[in-house]
């Protein structure tokens, strides 16, 4: 025999299904409904007419409150918001969802979307202001790339003192990979030098190499070290041991043009260490053996061992790039350098000819060829001969009659009458 409680339940359950029973054609009406509005909204999505499909996501979270979809198409809002760049549009869809439905599954992802809308806009300010809930929020995965929009928010307001905090808190916070805090060290490089601050960037270079040893961006920070080093702290031997650690990471692309700029860079510093120049433009040639500035270095080679008055390793830095260039249009520089070195050195009086005679006959018509005739009336042993000094003298005044030195070989030749 059934209680009365029994009776009681029995009833009431009997009133509630059959209350379901007859509601159901109209929920699943108007669920059917409210797809059918969530996919035009998704159709003017797919058509790229995003001011339209944002209207249509909009209205569908209003007019259909209980369907699976409207998380969703809040987001789907605020991301065509963004796209038609409306930012107003995008943060009021964003702090509606957030106070209609609270922090569910999609609020970081909408409030996202609302900040890159104002980024786009250049309401920086603004965008920073949005981002900041979501790094007090450790649930958000994509630290990196939230920390990288808050840090460009920050340089675009000039509030480098926050991004520079930014940074210190990703570097404590991060446990992805590595290349991602090596990254931020970089930018952190940018900022100090931004401020003013950097002598300090060395030793941020030295962390990205503790963090990503032989990586890539190893050598991207001591390039940046390098470059403030030799203009805005003014320390060229500095600059040049910066690039020269840039240009020794394995793998890092225009290497050799890091390291030629560091030569360069030690014939700033006044007196000029020649023997040190002389060293590292020997390091470069063996370092880059193929490089594009592998003539230029030679030349510079020889220069620095010119200015040491070390006559046997600057003929044989001559010698070498001649050998690979003096057939080229540099030939005429190269071989008026050992002639220059002969007139040092009569020691090399003999290479001295030897190079004088090739530019009269390889490069007849240059101006070093000119200088080669009076150099060579003037200085061979052949030209002890007057008939060889008078044949030299007369083909320089008929070969260049207006030539820089034909005064003098025509005043010689009178003078040999």
């Amino acid at each position: 025999m059934r209680t009365v409680h029994g009776l009681g339940a029995a009833l009431i359950a009997a009133i509630v299904v059959g209350a379901f029973a007859a509601n159901a054609p109209a929920q699943e009406k108007n669920f059917r409904a409210g797809s059918a509005a969530y996919g035009e909204a998704q159709k003017l999505y797919n058509e790229k007419k995003f001011p339209d499909a944002a209207k249509a996501y909009e209205g569908f979270t209003r007019d259909y409150p209980g369907h699976a979809s409207r998380d969703v198409a809040y987001y789907m809002a605020v991301l065509c918001y963004r796209y038609a760049n409306q930012p107003d549009d995008a943060v009021r869809v964003a702090q509606e969802h957030e106070k209609v439905i609270g922090k569910s599954s999609y609020w970081p992802s909408i409030t996202r979307q609302a900040a890159e809308a104002c980024i786009a806009a250049k309401q920086f300010k603004r965008a920073a202001e949005i981002l900041t809930k979501l790094v007090g929020d450790p649930a958000y995965a994509d630290r990196y790339s939230l920390y990288s929009s808050l840090h460009t928010c920050y340089m675009n307001e000039k509030e480098y003192d926050k991004a520079l905090a930014l940074c210190d808190r990703f570097m404590a916070d991060y446990t992805g990979p590595a290349g991602r805090k090596a990254e931020i060290l970089l930018r952190k490089m940018d900022i100090l030098n931004v401020m003013d601050r950097a002598a300090e960037m060395e030793a941020v270079a030295k962390e990205v190499e503790k963090v990503v040893p032989n990586n890539v961006m190893v050598g991207q920070a001591w390039e940046k070290v390098g470059y403030v080093e030799q203009q805005k702290l003014k320390r060229p031997a500095n600059a040049y041991e910066a690039f020269l650690r840039a240009s020794q990471v394995p793998g890092y692309l225009n290497a050799d043009a890091i390291l030629r700029n560091g030569c360069y860079v030690l014939r700033q510093v006044q007196p000029v260490d020649q023997a040190r120049v002389a060293q590292a433009c020997e390091g470069f040639l063996k370092s880059f053996p193929d490089s594009a500035f592998d003539a230029e270095m030679r030349i510079a080679l020889a220069g620095a061992y010119a200015a040491l008055k070390d006559t046997q390793n600057e003929l044989r830095a001559r010698r070498e790039c001649d050998g690979l260039y003096g057939k080229t249009t540099l030939g005429p520089d190269i071989l008026s350098g050992i002639v220059n070195l002969a007139t040092r050195d009569k020691a090399v009086l003999d290479e001295g000819v030897k190079a004088a005679s090739r530019l009269v006959e390889e490069f007849p018509n240059t101006p070093q060829a000119e200088q080669a005739l009076l150099w060579l009336a003037e200085n061979s042993p052949q030209a002890a001969d007057p008939a060889v000094k008078k044949a030299l003298l007369e083909k320089l005044v008929a070969r260049f009659p207006c030539g820089n030195h034909a005064e003098r070989g025509a005043r010689l030749l009178e003078g040999m009458k």
